[in-house]
């Protein structure tokens, strides 16, 4: 029985115009009183998911942010599940600068970056609430996630390469390639809210579009892939949904797998 829904945000629960549809709302509300729970789980940080989370009245359940490096509830403690190797830090910001790529840093609830950034306006379109700083990123103490922007192939090979035995890497925006700690992805984030909520990772379900989203939607009792998902994640994953985003997929996935399988019950 599933007891948990984390559904990705960007190119699954909201259509291109980056809204929610009405349709999305009102079958998130009726999972909500079916008594699922229902997990916002992103590439965003959880204080950029704060007004999804408000307006579909999820304040009361944690939420996992920047691919699982945050959890945390609704204008409460955000806690930092890990943070980066300082190895494998350094060793990324140097092959950063020796690609010529943008990059950003995370660390709290602060991006950083430096110099002039020509994807700046790009990011931003995903942390519109969070303060961008201007900093030297070498001297950055305690960072959890970095994000380089990649302008062809070649440079996105090279990203992969970077520590692999210690980042995790994966594309979680067109031209934007996400590192997060070894072991730290959205899945991860599911397993330790389920360890506080007593549910385990085969009653869970889970909705995504992303490489971000893999290992989620590989990890859980009923994954799908959006229809919409990035090539990489269709050649990797076979169970894919009928649905795009921009034809409320979410809807769809509640109602024709979780509520009617609960009703046929």
């Amino acid at each position: 029985m599933i007891k948990l829904l984390a559904v990705d945000m960007d190119g699954t629960l909201l259509n291109d115009n980056k809204k929610i549809s009405e349709a999305n709302y009102h079958a998130v509300h009726r999972l909500k009183e079916a008594g699922i729970q229902v997990v916002l789980a992103s590439g965003r940080s959880v204080l950029e998911l704060e007004r999804f989370i408000r307006y579909l009245d999820l304040t009361d359940f944690p939420h996992i942010g920047c691919s699982g490096g945050v959890v945390g509830r609704y204008k409460a403690h955000q806690e930092i599940v890990a943070y980066l190797d300082k190895e494998a830090y350094a060793q990324a910001l140097n092959a950063f600068h020796q690609l010529g790529v943008d990059f950003y840093v995370f660390q709290e609830d602060l991006i950083f970056h430096e110099g002039c950034s020509a994807t700046l306006e790009n990011l931003k379109e995903f942390a519109s609430n969070t303060e961008i700083v201007q900093y030297e990123c070498a001297l950055l103490e305690k960072p959890f996630k970095l994000c380089a922007n990649f302008r062809n192939e070649w440079e996105l090979e090279q990203l992969r390469r970077i520590a692999p035995d210690k980042l995790e890497a994966f594309v979680a925006a067109d031209g934007f390639l996400d590192f997060a700690p070894k072991g730290i992805n959205k899945m991860s984030g599911l397993s330790y809210i389920g360890s506080k909520f007593h549910i385990q990772p085969q009653e869970m379900a889970a909705l995504g579009d992303d490489e971000n989203d893999l290992a989620m939607l590989q990890g859980v009792g009923l994954g799908m892939a959006m229809k919409n998902a990035r090539a990489s994640v269709l050649k990797q994953y076979g169970k894919v949904l009928e649905k795009t985003n921009e034809e409320d997929g979410v809807a769809y996935f509640i109602d024709h797998y979780l509520l009617n399988h609960q009703e046929e019950k």
